[in-house]
């Protein structure tokens, strides 16, 4: 993996559509859906609420790429795909031994290692790095759905308490105008 495909991982993952799928898991739920669709201000504003989320989830799931394992695990797997392959097969096992307690790669990587016969085959420093690269895929887009997870809950949470809100202000909009709705469903945030 080239350098700037390394650092754009994170990134091609959070654009890979999770985001949008946990817009429409959220959008879906019947309670979310009646109180969009009973005012079109309570709608505006919370279509509204629902892109500024989107763009703070985009920014922290990339962010899980920088966190330091991530990072020190990409910049040890770029450095090792790198290597000329003699210079792989006499330095892989400290490069293996660096992931020991950091990546759940090393246990992979490591019965890769005692295979001797795999080791002198010209194609094992391709495939050991293939393997790398799949396994950092993976473990990113999980470290990415779980902050997503969070986030999501946390968002539901806020749009189920300000449709608890706005029910029981129910009075004040029936009497008034329905534009206002958008600016009380704005003051009905969760503390």
């Amino acid at each position: 993996m080239p350098i700037s495909e390394g650092m754009n991982l994170a990134l091609m993952l959070s654009e890979s559509g999770i985001i949008d799928n946990a817009i429409h898991e959220l959008m879906m739920q019947p309670q979310v859906m009646m109180a969009a669709e009973s005012n079109p201000g309570i709608k505006s504003a919370m279509k509204r609420q629902i892109n500024k989320w989107r763009g703070q989830v985009q920014q922290r799931i990339t962010k899980v790429s920088v966190e330091d394992q991530f990072q020190r695990e990409i910049s040890l797997y770029q450095e090792v795909s790198q290597w000329e392959p003699a210079y792989f097969r006499e330095h892989v096992h400290e490069a293996v031994k660096q992931l020991e307690g950091q990546s759940t790669y090393y246990f992979k990587a490591k019965s890769l290692l005692d295979k001797d016969v795999q080791k002198q085959n010209p194609m094992f420093q391709q495939f050991f790095c293939h393997q790398w690269y799949q396994h950092l895929t993976q473990a990113l887009t999980e470290a990415q759905m779980n902050e997503l997870e969070q986030h999501k809950e946390k968002l539901l949470s806020d749009l189920y308490q300000r449709i608890e809100t706005m029910q029981q202000m129910d009075e004040v909009t029936e009497a008034g105008d329905e534009t206002k709705a958008g600016r009380l469903w704005d003051m009905a945030k969760a503390s």
